[in-house]
Order: structure tokens, then C-alpha cells, then sequence
């Protein structure tokens, strides 16, 4: 972790990172939570070193960053812009946990699968394909609601969870990566397309190669 705190240059000590890759003006919900988080009752010392990556350049940015401020926020949410394709993976990896806040028009969340490869756990809203993606794993990874109060007490068990039983955390970590390797490596959705597509011209699927 040390190592992608450099190359990230998240170099303080952290429990909780989301990063969002782009920007929808429907996942305000996150922020709103954030500051609820902070205040929901007597704050634990790890919610002090929380911090939350949003990453993306979308036509929102500076309303959030307005929105952060007047939240009092600043010592706590960071603003990446845009992230390359090739860092993606270091973000993901660096982060205990990844939040997608989505409230609608959420297809099938490919930044989902793409931080459970990277082995890290994932709380998303029940919007869209979100469910289908995470509930096979563990239905604890579903918010209750996409109400801000809600999603902020989902969080808050998840990292308490994670802070008593570290080895537990460690497991889903693990978890996490063969979901995906399981379920939407490239080589099984490559695979199934194929078969649908034949199935629908009414020919023969190409037998899969060892």
C-alpha cells in the first residue's frame, strides 16, 4: 500500500477511497453522505483520516467542489480530473473501498468489475445492473437505499467491519477478484456473445479452445 501511496500521491494514511470516473450530476448523493458520515454520532479517529478520490472532468466538477467546500469538506475530498487508463488500476487498488452512488441510468457499471479485479470491495446503489454484479458476492454490498443518511451507515459498518476483522477483509479482497474471473473475464464474455449471436443466425457456436 505504501508503494501505490507513491505512485498515486495519496501519501496519507487512509481507510476509505472512492474514485468515480465520471461524473453524473444524479451521484451528488456521495458527497451528501460524506459529511453525514463524519457526523453520525461520535466519529471513530479512522473517519478523521478519510479521504474520498472522485476522478473524472465532468460538466459538474466545479458545482462538487463548491459543494465540498461548503461543506467544510476540503481536508477530505480530492479531485483528480481525468485518469489515464494505465492508472486506473493503482487507484483502485489503493482504495479500501469503492462507491458508486449511482440514483439512475446506470447500464451494466464496468467500473465496477474493473475495481472488484483490482480486489477491492464495492458498495453500490440498487440502480441498474448494479445488484446483478454485486449480490452473488455478498448482499451487504448493496446500500439499503440511495437515501445520503443510509448510504453513510452502510459505509460506516463496512470500514468498522473491515477495521475488527481484518482477516475477514483480507478474504473479500481475495473474493472480489475470482468474482470477476469467474463471471466477466474477457475471454467468457467473448465466449457467450459469440454463442448468443449464433444462436440467434441459427448456427453452430465456435467450440471454445482449451
Amino acid at each position: 500500500m505504501q508503494y501505490l501511496g507513491k505512485r498515486t500521491g495519496v501519501s496519507r494514511a487512509k481507510l476509505l477511497g472512492t474514485e468515480i470516473v465520471d461524473f453524473w450530476s444524479d451521484k451528488w448523493g456521495w458527497v451528501a453522505a460524506f459529511p453525514i458520515l463524519c457526523l453520525f454520532g461520535s466519529p471513530p479517529s479512522w473517519l478523521f483520516r478519510a479521504l474520498l478520490l472522485i476522478g473524472g472532468r465532468g460538466s459538474v466538477r466545479r458545482e462538487l467542489e463548491s459543494l465540498s467546500a461548503s461543506l467544510g469538506l476540503d481536508g477530505h475530498v480530492r479531485f483528480l480530473g481525468f485518469i489515464l487508463d494505465t492508472a486506473l488500476p493503482l487507484y483502485y487498488q489503493a482504495a479500501d473501498l469503492f462507491v458508486l452512488p449511482t440514483r439512475e441510468l446506470e447500464g451494466f457499471g464496468l467500473v465496477t468489475v474493473e475495481a472488484l479485479a483490482c480486489g477491492t470491495p464495492v458498495l453500490g446503489t440498487p440502480v441498474g445492473a448494479t445488484p446483478e454484479i454485486l449480490l452473488p458476492l455478498s448482499p451487504s454490498l448493496v446500500f439499503r437505499s440511495l437515501a445520503p443518511a443510509t448510504m453513510a451507515e452502510d459505509i460506516r459498518r463496512f470500514v468498522e467491519s473491515a477495521r475488527r476483522q481484518p482477516e475477514a477483509q483480507a478474504r473479500l479482497r481475495e473474493a472480489c477478484r475470482r468474482h470477476v474471473e469467474s463471471r466477466y473475464a474477457w475471454d467468457l464474455a467473448m465466449d457467450t456473445l459469440e454463442g448468443t449471436l449464433a444462436g440467434f443466425a441459427g448456427a453452430p457456436a465456435r467450440a471454445t479452445v482449451p
